[in-house]
């Protein structure tokens, strides 16, 4: 096992062809772009690219929400047309009448949410590498039994986990079974912190960390506080018998909501709009990352 060289770079666009040769292929032909899924198992999911490989991580949409800017989503996707995406949970508010929150204060009923779901996974399936519940996603679940995410998820065929999802990225230039391949794990949680302090966020991805061994770049997001934390760790490698070391990126996401009155009242202070970006290398393993903000982006 290779440990990842870390990286921290300027926003810059990366080469737009991903080509692999794999027959259960998605292909986005307007953008030129290909992705192939190889296979999927439980919260796994295996893919192939032949070329660097850039993913926007996206975190509490809360679409619905009176201040959410759920029009930033579309822009920064449309900013970057050749970057690959995850999104974190709570893409939608869903404040439902057992549910904390006040129901009557909603921009967006829970019916047009859902509306919004289905025509933004349609529009950007190709690029949508996978989806995790988040806990405001679960309400109707917790209320009704009905997981909205898993059903549309289906209907599109993005990877969708209520828990935790795991993405097995492989980049090569030779096609499959290639000795030159690099191989990158993302792992994706929506986070549990009560609270949205840099502690509690650096607590949550800890967890995580301690929870799922043999990951290059664990996500979460929930306390709406952007941060990027490299760590090193010592792994025994059984067969050469020797210590290896393994560098990565602990990484908690953004949220695309201004400052509420729940917020007020809570005393939680706004939170940066700052977009974590990562590239994976195709030439050495490397692992590059940034903050992105959408170029339209101003505050209401």
């Amino acid at each position: 096992m290779c440990g990842v060289v870390v990286q921290m770079v300027e926003r810059r666009t990366p080469n737009s062809e991903c080509v692999g040769s794999n027959p259960t292929n998605t292909a986005n032909k307007s953008l030129g772009v290909i992705f192939i899924k190889v296979s999927s198992k439980d919260k796994t999911h295996v893919f192939e690219f032949e070329t660097d490989v850039s993913i926007l991580l996206l975190g509490d949409v809360h679409n619905g929400a009176q201040k959410s800017r759920f029009d930033l989503v579309e822009k920064v996707l449309k900013e970057y047309p050749h970057d690959y995406f995850v999104q974190i949970g709570d893409f939608n508010d869903v404040i439902t009448k057992n549910s904390v929150g006040n129901v009557h204060e909603a921009k967006k009923q829970i019916q047009e949410q859902i509306d919004d779901t289905t025509r933004f996974f349609k529009l950007f399936k190709d690029r949508f590498l996978g989806i995790v519940g988040g806990n405001h996603d679960k309400r109707i679940y917790k209320d009704v039994g009905f997981d909205y995410l898993k059903s549309i998820s289906e209907m599109f065929e993005i990877p969708y986990s209520p828990t935790f999802l795991v993405l097995d990225i492989n980049i090569t230039g030779s096609g499959r079974g290639s000795k030159n391949r690099n191989n990158y794990v993302i792992a994706l949680h929506h986070g549990y912190s009560g609270g949205r302090t840099f502690g509690t966020t650096a607590k949550q991805l800890d967890d995580f960390e301690t929870f799922l061994d043999g990951v290059d770049i664990y996500v979460t997001g929930h306390t709406h506080r952007p941060a990027i934390i490299p760590f090193r760790k010592m792994e025994y490698d059984r067969k050469n018998k020797k210590i290896l070391y393994r560098d990565g990126y602990k990484i908690n996401t953004s949220s695309f909501i201004d400052l509420e009155r729940y917020a007020e009242e809570k005393l939680l202070r706004p939170q940066s709009f700052a977009i974590p970006r990562i590239t994976l290398l195709k030439n050495e393993r490397k692992i590059l990352t940034e903050f992105v903000t959408p170029d339209s982006f101003e505050r209401k």
